[in-house]
């Protein structure tokens, strides 16, 4: 982003870098700019796309996407090195790269291959089942909600007069808010929670939800 506003400077692509003193007293120079070094095998670049190229090709490849490649030797096996430019911040993962080598390539270059093992996909019976429900209920009259699966402790067992035993729901480690606390173990707070958001709607509400709840195994 620094790289690509700095065209709108008073001096073109001019960045000034400021000091960052971390309340330890330790200092840093942001941004940092700096191009930093992948290290890639050849077969962890061509297998995934399915194409047979060599080092040499690769590096042309890569270097028509603006990325500057040479070949290099990581533990005696030959590998090739890559510098990513700051202005490239969309390339983390050697899988940016191989992306990047298939777009150069030419998606439409690449040869098309069936699968090793065919199979013919289908829904399970369980769901083929909640469907004739949904859809059963559905014309009775009720309308289907959806909900998110993540819920508050307290609705989850307080507002249903429901005990918690500590090995029944599924906790939230580090929830980013008191209403994501638990997976629900039931569909019940849920539903009163869309009653309690809809209980100015014409009488009767009529809802139904038929979905999944989660139970903790440990």
């Amino acid at each position: 982003m620094v790289a690509m506003f700095s065209e709108y400077c008073e001096n073109k692509f001019e960045v000034e870098p400021v000091e960052v003193v971390s309340h330890d007293g330790s200092t840093a120079i942001y941004p940092d700019l700096s191009c930093y070094k992948m290290e890639v095998s050849l077969s962890d670049i061509v297998g995934p796309i399915g194409i047979s190229l060599d080092e040499t090709q690769v590096i042309s490849l890569l270097n028509k996407m603006q990325l500057q490649a040479e070949l290099c030797s990581s533990n005696g096996e030959p590998c090739i090195s890559v510098s990513v430019p700051p202005t490239r911040s969309d390339v983390l993962h050697a899988r940016d790269l191989v992306e990047d080598v298939a777009i150069a390539y030419g998606y439409n270059n690449v040869p098309k291959s069936k699968p090793k093992s065919m199979t013919i996909g289908g829904r399970q019976p369980l769901n083929r089942f909640s469907d004739k429900i949904r859809a059963e209920v559905a014309r009775a009259g009720y309308m289907e909600v959806l909900t998110f699966v993540l819920t508050s402790h307290e609705e989850n067992f307080d507002m249903l007069n429901r005990t918690d035993n500590g090995n029944k729901a599924v906790i939230i480690a580090n929830p980013r808010t008191s209403e994501f606390e638990v997976v629900r173990s039931s569909l019940m707070s849920c539903l009163l929670k869309t009653l309690k958001h809809n209980i100015d709607h014409p009488r009767p509400i009529k809802v139904l939800y038929v979905n999944k709840q989660s139970y903790s195994s440990a």
